[in-house]
């Protein structure tokens, strides 16, 4: 699937437009991390292209991080959660473009209404604020508007909803708290039913392999049932 036309606005995506933008990110993310991997393999074989500057990189971001590829990994993980985050915000903007009634009440002043010369902007503010009332919500709050929003069971995503609060959670300490986890982390484990397997204190640097493949198999998983029931149940 290949990306939208970068000439059409994103603002005027359709649901094809926003679920084919995640999907590359989707491919990309993989292909990424096989990428530096790859590198940093390089790096150590003593590549010289490749070698110095992977020696002054380590030293640059030790103790915070044991390795380059941990550090490039931490940032694409981050990148990959919010490209998920966008995936919804887009998807949001898709359907309250069709169905307004969707997000309830969301107040403008006046000045700026009459300053637009475009709806879509408007719409598009509307989405933007909406989801970020979501995300400060209890797990289960968000999940069930979200599904409100989209007209979809939640039954559907609710299983695998919890990787995605728990990898929202942790990008929150990396970029939030310099990767330590906090009680705030422990306490939306605790809200979401999840089993904590970390401490306050502990270095939470997703680097396993394992793990960033389940997250990101979960997500494409959960953009895939969003996007589909709302083509059927909302064509849109």
């Amino acid at each position: 699937m290949n990306l939208p036309d970068p000439d059409i606005d994103p603002r005027r995506y359709c649901a094809i437009d926003v679920h084919g933008k995640y999907h590359d990110e989707h491919i990309a993310f993989s292909l990424a991390r096989s990428y530096i991997g790859n590198a940093g393999t390089l790096a150590r074989q003593g590549v010289a292209a490749i070698a110095q500057d992977h020696t002054e990189f380590a030293e640059k971001i030790y103790p915070r991080y044991r390795s380059p590829e941990d550090y490039l990994i931490a940032q694409l993980f981050i990148a990959h959660i919010s490209a998920f985050e966008l995936f919804l915000q887009e998807m949001i903007t898709v359907i309250v473009r069709k169905y307004p009634q969707k997000i309830g009440s969301v107040q403008f002043k006046l000045s700026e209404i009459l300053q637009t010369d475009d709806q879509e902007d408007l719409i598009f503010r509307a989405a933007e604020e909406t989801l970020n009332k979501l995300t400060y919500k209890k797990p289960s709050e968000y999940l069930k508007d979200v599904c409100d929003i989209f007209s979809v069971d939640p039954s559907l995503i609710a299983n695998d909803w919890s990787v995605f609060i728990e990898a929202k959670a942790r990008r929150d300490l990396g970029v939030h708290n310099g990767w330590i986890c906090n009680q705030t982390y422990i306490r939306k484990m605790t809200e979401s039913q999840i089993d904590c397997t970390l401490a306050v204190g502990d270095l939470s640097i997703p680097t396993d392999f394992q793990y960033l493949q389940n997250v990101s198999a979960i997500l494409y998983k959960i953009s895939n049932t969003l996007y589909r029931e709302a083509q059927v149940k909302l064509n849109v």
